[in-house]
């Protein structure tokens, strides 16, 4: 994975459903048995020195866009929603003094599959 700049992150995804803005963000694929682009961003909270972290992914094909706010999926305790093309998969809680971006991974990739949201696989245009 490689860092990306956050102000960049913000101008390409200008209808972020995320709360907060984007302190940290990396930009790669997954591997092993799923392919596909990926990125992590981290959202500042209003907690001081907490962030909440976000999962992007191309979105399913014909998946429409989401209502404002998405969904949740209480499976994994995360928010989904579906914003001109991309999926966003963020946490419901905020995580301070650190980003356990595996176990956001982990669970976003759960979340994508079980909701169909997400191509995971599907190539999506770099920004």
């Amino acid at each position: 994975m490689v860092l990306e700049d956050p102000a960049a992150y913000h101008l390409a995804y200008g209808r972020s459903p995320v709360p907060g803005r984007a302190m940290g963000v990396l930009r790669g694929r997954l591997g092993g048995d799923l392919s596909g682009p990926v990125r992590l961003a981290f959202h500042d909270t209003r907690v001081p020195e907490s962030t909440r972290g976000a999962v992007l992914f191309p979105a399913a094909p014909g998946s429409p866009p989401t209502p404002p706010g998405g969904g949740f999926y209480a499976k994994t305790e995360q928010w989904c929603a579906v914003v001109d093309g991309i999926a966003w998969i963020w946490n419901r809680l905020s995580v301070p003094r650190g980003l356990h971006s595996m176990d956001l991974l982990q669970r976003a990739v759960v979340t994508a599959q079980e909701t169909g949201i997400a191509a995971i696989g599907s190539p999506v245009a770099a920004s």
